[in-house]
């Protein structure tokens, strides 16, 4: 992953200096599924969708209005943890 364009890319969605840290963080430990995803964002912009058990990034970026990156890093969360994340994420986010 290209740390330079990656922060460039959150700079872009309003994120500060400490913010994007912690994503930063997060994302360099993405299921390694999603992660030639977020290379391709990462890379060119390109917004790829990506589905696992019935939920998909489009899915999620429209249901709970959350951007890419949430989208994403729900999508790692669902993937590690299905149960409980289907569990508080039916109560929604916040």
């Amino acid at each position: 992953m290209d740390e330079k364009n990656l922060r460039n890319r959150l700079e872009d969605m309003g994120y500060t200096e400490e913010q994007k840290g912690i994503i930063i963080s997060d994302l360099s430990k993405l299921n390694s599924q999603l992660y030639p995803i977020l290379e391709s964002w990462c890379k060119d912009g390109q917004i790829l969708d990506f589905e696992y058990c019935s939920e998909g990034l489009f899915h999620l970026m429209d249901k709970y209005q959350i951007n890419y990156v949430s989208a994403l890093l729900t999508m790692d969360w669902i993937m590690e943890e299905p149960l409980e994340a289907r569990k508080i994420l039916s109560k929604g986010i916040m």
